[in-house]
């Protein structure tokens, strides 16, 4: 059964609490039942980032497509090739109902897309990226995943996983500010975190769970500690349940 609990704030490294900054206005999302991989804990840069926002479409050939080429054939030849020749989403005034078929798709037939149609194509929603039958994303490619916000990011391969952490604990009490988690990164996680920090300064850094986007911090400056500090509004039981999650990827 999934739990509910309060998105992150995230204050990346040691005594450097103006690193990053995050947007997030504390959305709630669905934490995965089991982190069973170390690909399931990640962070991504983002490439871009759109509105996912469920969307109505128009109905596609009645068929299964199990290979992309059935998939190009289910929305037909001008929804496929409008799909490919993108290079960015649609402007929110721009007719786009030559994609409307692709909200027609079922979520194992979305897992088939390229990353950057599933996120140039509006009709290509959270709601269906959500439901992918897959565990987690490949962590060599490029990928597109939701935050519980609806917002699409498209995102670089992994460039840390949980192999890059030593662990994590809860810190912090009730009264004093609240508890917060703790992430160690081990000292080659610590390298690329540094260079990862210092070739994003101005973009964002995605953290991801599982399939999800748990936040996208915004850096500001190159990050050469060690330590990643993870604040938010959640309970000491919520934070020990993600800190389990976490630690539960670092042996999994």
């Amino acid at each position: 059964m999934k739990r509910t609990i309060a998105v992150l704030t995230v204050l990346l490294a040691a005594a450097l609490s103006t690193a990053c900054t995050s947007t997030d206005d504390k959305p709630e999302l669905d934490w995965p039942d089991q982190i069973a991989n170390p690909e399931a804990f990640a962070f991504r840069a983002v490439i871009a980032s759109t509105d996912g926002a469920p969307r109505k479409g128009t109905s596609a050939a009645d068929m299964t497509a199990t290979t992309l080429d059935e998939v190009w054939k289910k929305v037909g030849d001008l929804s496929a090739e409008t799909a490919q020749a993108l290079t960015a989403p649609p402007h929110p005034n721009e007719d786009d109902m030559a994609l409307a078929p692709f909200a027609s798709l079922t979520p194992a037939e979305v897992e088939l897309l390229p990353a950057t149609v599933a996120f140039n194509v509006p009709y290509v929603h959270c709601g269906l990226l959500a439901e992918m039958p897959r565990a987690y994303p490949d962590p060599a490619a490029e990928t597109t995943v939701c935050d519980a916000e609806n917002v699409k990011y498209h995102l670089r391969p992994v460039a840390i996983d949980a192999s890059g952490l030593e662990g994590a604990k809860v810190e912090g009490d009730a009264v004093g500010g609240g508890f917060k988690i703790i992430l160690d990164f081990t000292d080659a996680g610590t390298a690329t975190w540094a260079d990862l920090t210092a070739a994003n300064v101005n973009g964002q850094v995605a953290i991801v769970l599982g399939d999800e986007v748990v936040t996208a911090p915004t850096i500001m400056a190159a990050i050469t500690g060690g330590t990643t500090e993870v604040t938010g509004a959640f309970t000491q039981d919520e934070a020990r349940d993600l800190v389990a999650r976490i630690n539960d990827a670092l042996t999994g």
